[in-house]
């Protein structure tokens, strides 16, 4: 398995010119204020199930707007759990999407965030607003393991370049349970090619409804 992930780091740098990063961990590098959380999510195609390792950086500011707060939820990072078990690019986006837009996956997330969710008080300006993230450029990083022999490595697909796809949404909390509120709005990508085709490559923006 290591000399096919080397083999598999050399025809990548040699056929799409994309390099690659090393380094010894998982890259915690979210941007400054936020916190990586980890999740497991299940991408189905083809009537298989593979189970891809998610890093998202979450970001929580109490006060944003009058009785609610602004979270922010970027997708930093994802990896299969098992490198035999991959799936479609765009399935895993769908996946990831589908998760961290679930509103009982987000009311256990925003429950440890601030001052919790709003009520649906029918007050326009009570609403918890999330603003998603997620990469439009993308770029390997190469994961070494163990520093001296026996080395063990892996790769990862990480953000790249600073250009992400964006949605936005509103959210309270009816007593039992979180509803939407209005549509999603501010739906837009932050570029069209990525600025370094060197270290990223582009691929396509999730259908957000």
């Amino acid at each position: 398995m290591k000399k096919f992930i080397i083999k598999f780091v050399i025809l990548v740098i040699i056929f799409t010119g994309i390099s690659v990063t090393v380094t010894a961990q998982i890259p915690y590098t979210c941007p400054d204020g936020f916190t990586m959380i980890e999740t497991q999510i299940p991408v189905i195609e083809n009537g298989n199930t593979c189970i891809y390792q998610v890093f998202l950086c979450t970001k929580c500011q109490a006060g944003t707007y009058p009785g609610s707060i602004l979270t922010e939820i970027m997708v930093h990072a994802m990896k299969p759990i098992d490198e035999n078990c991959q799936c479609n690019p765009d399935v895993v986006m769908n996946a990831i999407v589908e998760k961290i837009n679930d509103v009982n996956w987000l009311a256990q997330f925003i429950n440890n965030c601030g001052n919790g969710w709003p009520p649906c008080s029918g007050d326009s300006t009570s609403f918890t607003r999330i603003d998603y993230y997620y990469p439009k450029c993308w770029k390997w990083e190469y994961l070494i393991y163990n520093e001296e022999p026996p080395y063990e490595y892996e790769m990862i697909k990480t953000a790249g370049c600073d250009c992400f796809c964006k949605w936005s949404k509103n959210f309270c909390w009816d007593g039992s349970k979180l509803i939407q509120t209005g549509p999603t709005y501010d739906i837009y990508s932050e570029c069209e090619e990525c600025s370094d085709p060197i270290t990223c490559w582009s691929e396509s923006c999730p259908n957000i409804e």
